[in-house]
């Protein structure tokens, strides 16, 4: 059978994060090469974040629409719990970070023979000023997260 250099992208759902201290090997490493043995490719394209990570972005970065007609103290517990997100929004910008179940690569044995692909939700080019500001640091966290893995040593 003739080798495909191209990389395959494997499609949600991703095996879940291991629960016992260093399987060997783990669920991601398994299903990876599982494919590759099935389809015969030489890597497999991985996004770097879950769904878990977009909607923690969205909570945090991404303004509700306001209801116009809502009552004064609807409107006030609205702002309350605003005040809070607010908060864990500049916790975040200051020091950024991605939550070990936010991330579908979680080990370094896990990078062999995987690409890994930044979130496609990411709005780089918005118009407001904001969420451009927002996706840059996402796209600094998981480019961050792949060059560390990298210059550890593990390549593919």
């Amino acid at each position: 059978m003739v080798r495909h250099p191209i990389a395959l992208a494997l499609s949600p759902p991703f095996p879940p994060l291991p629960t016992a201290p260093h399987p060997s090997p783990s669920p991601l490493q398994s299903h990876i090469s599982s494919t590759l043995n099935t389809f015969d490719y030489d890597a497999v394209c991985v996004p770097l974040t879950n769904e878990k990570w977009q909607e923690r972005w969205e909570r945090l970065c991404l303004r509700p629409t306001e209801d116009e007609n809502a009552s004064p103290e609807v409107e006030a517990e609205r702002d309350k719990e605003r005040e809070l997100v607010d908060r864990e929004a500049d916790l975040w910008r200051k020091e950024g970070g991605l939550r070990r179940e936010e991330v579908n690569v979680s080990r370094l044995e896990e990078t062999q023979h995987l690409v890994g692909i930044a979130a496609e939700w990411l709005e780089l080019d918005s118009p407001d000023e904001g969420i451009r500001f927002d996706s840059e640091l996402v796209s600094w966290s998981e480019t961050g997260m792949l060059l560390l893995k990298h210059e550890i040593g593990i390549t593919s």
